[in-house]
């Protein structure tokens, strides 16, 4: 299981990033799939954050500020167990139907257990079948998220670098 990982500090466009080399990589002709993070409006107070199925576009809700019953706090968001269900089931359907597989974000929850983790677990156990992850990740969690889930990663973008360059690095820009 190939691993492309695409990092930067929190906030620092990582799914916008991760939009443009999607776009670039269907312009080849080449199908990706899994779920991206819709990046926020700059300069917008973020009080939702929403998931996007990248093959069919269904968005669902996964944070909001808002205090709802029965939505697990972390920080000053409510999560919305529902849509990290629905978003594990989209990975593990698409996984084997796609070129290139994004997983947007895998972060501190997923390292304690939770958000994508029985998705990557389960991806892991699959093996060679399944196509190139992209795997978005905070710069400062790069090498525990690969320790926890050993991904044989063979590339790390940088969106704090040049964007051409760092597309470049994937696939060949015309």
């Amino acid at each position: 299981m190939i691993t492309i990982g695409i990092t930067g500090e929190k906030g620092s466009g990582k799914s916008t990033f991760t939009h443009a080399l999607c776009s670039r990589i269907e312009e080849f002709g080449l199908s990706t799939g899994g779920i991206i993070q819709i990046p926020p409006l700059p300069d917008q107070n973020q009080e939702e954050r929403f998931l996007s199925d990248q093959s069919t576009g269904e968005i669902r809700l996964l944070l909001t500020t808002e205090e709802i019953q029965g939505w697990p706090r972390r920080g000053r968001f409510s999560i919305n167990e529902a849509t990290f269900e629905w978003a594990r089931e989209r990975l593990l359907a698409q996984a084997e139907k796609c070129e290139f597989l994004v997983i947007d974000e895998i972060g501190p929850l997923e390292l304690e257990g939770g958000g994508y983790h029985e998705a990557l677990v389960e991806l892991r156990k699959r093996g060679d079948s399944i196509p190139i992850i992209l795997a978005i990740m905070r710069r400062e969690l790069v090498e525990k998220v690969l320790e926890r889930y050993p991904l044989e990663c063979t590339q790390i973008l940088d969106v704090s670098k040049p964007w051409d360059e760092e597309l470049e690095k994937v696939i060949r820009l015309e």
